[in-house]
């Protein structure tokens, strides 16, 4: 009997050495800090979350650290000045930090899509764009895109680029409330945005916008030259994460939905009930899917960038004085790791997607 006692308790010490060498064994995750350019986390990260959730992330060796960083103005002077390495930004910003000398590029394509335009509530008065002269018009930021977005638009009806007044009216339920208030007349901003506002009470009516500005890809993942030279596995491994997240948030949304909230809380709607926070976050992820589509921008592999697409966007942002000329459309986005985003099985992914409950 004690010869027994003894043989369990050193197994039993065997067993716990060995799991504690397998945990230590077990390589640790790398942290890749990532700006995203806006006011609040929103179902716009869903990939990360399902990369996170599913492991895509860790078999590569990493982990996210995601932060909400206001304005693409905001976020490229971030990658500027190094802190943090990548961001999740659209192109006019980096056309400026180029003329200033900084080298920064986008190496993933992700809104294949143009995902900006102006809004007005569904009953307003407001057809057109031409109709907003001497309105008020909503933005997340006076540096934001929506911004630019918005005097470009009015200069291609006809107007003067000061022929609106921005306002600054955050985001969703507030951004709703000043809608609804009549203390704005439209919002310039993006298709979350507007799904966000949607939810909030205020059903939202797009002014039509010429068919070449809807055709133009707007945002990818950035980082300074230097820093995607000396981690190129870093950059494609991200890439690749994100490319299975949304492979996976397109063919089951409902589980990348919950996967969000799973890991950040802070982006599940409060005060309603499962049921209307899942329909609510729904909209808001199946417009973003909408515009990562590869046939958005004519394009056949997952963060690839259509070099006629960006010309065609750089071209209409100069021409209408959002950015300055003397950045060739080249030196806005780099196709070198493409390659490597795309080294994962697509169906396999998918299946993963449709069998998951």
């Amino acid at each position: 009997m004690k010869k027994n006692i003894l043989w369990t308790v050193a197994a039993s010490c065997v067993v716990a050495i060995g799991a504690t060498l397998h945990v230590a064994a077990a390589p640790a995750l790398e942290t890749v800090k990532i700006g995203i350019c806006t006011p609040a986390l929103t179902m716009g990260v869903a990939p990360f979350a399902v990369a996170e959730k599913m492991g895509y992330l860790a078999a590569e060796g990493y982990r996210v650290d995601l932060v909400a960083a206001g304005t693409a103005t905001d976020c490229a002077k971030y990658v500027a000045t190094r802190q943090f390495p990548y961001a999740q930004f659209s192109i006019e910003p980096i056309v400026t930090m180029r003329q200033q000398g900084v080298k920064m590029t986008t190496f993933y394509t992700h809104n294949q899509g143009n995902v900006y335009g102006i809004a007005v509530p569904e009953d307003s008065p407001i057809k057109s764009i031409s109709d907003l002269k001497g309105k008020k018009v909503g933005v997340t930021s006076l540096s934001s895109v929506g911004v630019f977005v918005a005097r470009a638009l009015l200069q291609q009806a006809g107007l003067q680029p000061t022929d609106f007044t921005p306002v600054v009216v955050g985001q969703g339920a507030q951004t709703a409330e000043l809608l609804r208030s009549k203390q704005v007349d439209a919002l310039s901003a993006y298709d979350t945005q507007f799904a966000l506002v949607r939810n909030a009470g205020v059903p939202m009516r797009e002014l039509p916008v010429p068919d070449e500005f809807s055709g133009m890809p707007t945002t990818g993942f950035v980082a300074l030259e230097s820093v995607l030279q000396a981690n190129p596995k870093t950059a494609e491994a991200i890439g690749r994460a994100w490319a299975m997240g949304t492979v996976f948030a397109m063919a089951n949304p409902a589980a990348a939905v919950r996967m969000t909230w799973e890991q950040y809380p802070q982006t599940k709607p409060s005060g309603r009930s499962d049921e209307q926070a899942l329909a609510d976050d729904l909209s808001v992820l199946k417009a973003r899917l909408e515009n990562l589509k590869l046939e958005k921008s004519h394009v056949t592999r997952w963060g690839e960038n259509n070099p006629a697409s960006y010309k065609r966007y750089l071209d209409f942002i100069t021409k209408w004085n959002i950015v300055k000329p003397g950045v060739d459309a080249s030196e806005v986005f780099t196709n070198a790791y493409v390659a490597g985003f795309n080294t994962f099985d697509v169906a396999k992914v998918e299946a993963q997607a449709k069998a998951y409950r």
